[in-house]
């Protein structure tokens, strides 16, 4: 189990759908199914998956909840040893999502259906903002 096997879980939960959160990463549904495989790992269900999207199950609030608070706590700790270190120290970004552009898809005739992904600590704020409107709209 990795820090952003952890972090698309919490996506997950949150979006309620597999497919909203792999638009928001630029990846793949079935690469963002596979971050989400924490169930052989944990031995318990996780997701109850259904036509219109993913609920965590009773076990999956709980992982979500402490995954949620984990990462919360990660990120303000990395923020203050940045705050620490000064703007001649900062250490290189911790490792997340790629940063790179996904490869342009196209519809027959039509514009790219991905955009560029922004880099680093921008990227986990924007995909934390598009899970959340999306959960509010529900």
């Amino acid at each position: 189990m990795t820090l952003d096997d952890l972090r698309v879980f919490v996506a997950v939960c949150r979006a309620g759908s597999l497919s909203a959160v792999a638009r928001d990463l630029g990846r793949t549904q079935s690469a963002v199914s596979q971050h989400v495989r924490l169930e052989k790992q944990t031995g318990a269900s996780l997701l109850e998956r259904h036509a219109r999207g993913v609920v965590p199950t009773e076990a999956g609030r709980i992982l979500q909840a402490a995954a949620a608070d984990g990462i919360a706590g990660l990120d303000g700790a990395l923020r203050r040893l940045d705050d620490l270190a000064g703007p001649r120290h900062r250490r290189p970004a911790a490792p997340g999502p790629d940063p790179r552009p996904a490869a342009p898809r196209r519809r027959l005739g039509g514009p790219p259906l991905v955009r560029p992904r922004p880099a680093g600590r921008a990227f986990a704020a924007e995909v934390a903002r598009s899970c959340t409107a999306r959960a509010a709209a529900r």
